[in-house]
């Protein structure tokens, strides 16, 4: 809110009082999302000028080579056990762990 010498200042926000049913009520109808109609993927897709296409290469190949890496991992378990001294057991349960974490970042 502006005073008289036009510094604008903050004042707290009154609460309202609202119940739990009402705010439900109007957060659920603000939930549902317009129903418009997607844009064409390949319209959009000619859209990119070079450098946006390069950036979109770099990362698709670096995504594909972080999967490939994985997929090795989880193919020489055994190899990695006797390497490290370990069980399986735990070389998978640390497998396991990682991609846990992975999807939690991801959420």
């Amino acid at each position: 809110m502006a005073s008289p010498d036009g510094e604008l200042h903050n004042e707290p926000s009154q609460p309202q009082n609202m119940s739990a049913g009402s705010y439900l009520s109007t957060r659920l109808s603000t939930l549902k999302p317009p129903m418009t109609k997607a844009p064409n993927p390949i319209k959009l897709v000619r859209l990119l000028n070079l450098q946006q296409w390069l950036f979109f290469l770099v990362a698709f190949f670096a995504w594909s080579w972080d999967a490939f890496d994985f997929f090795t991992v989880s193919l020489t378990i055994e190899q990695l056990a006797e390497d490290f001294d370990k069980a399986p057991s735990q070389i998978t349960w640390g497998i396991t762990l990682v991609l846990s974490k992975f999807f939690i970042s991801m959420g």
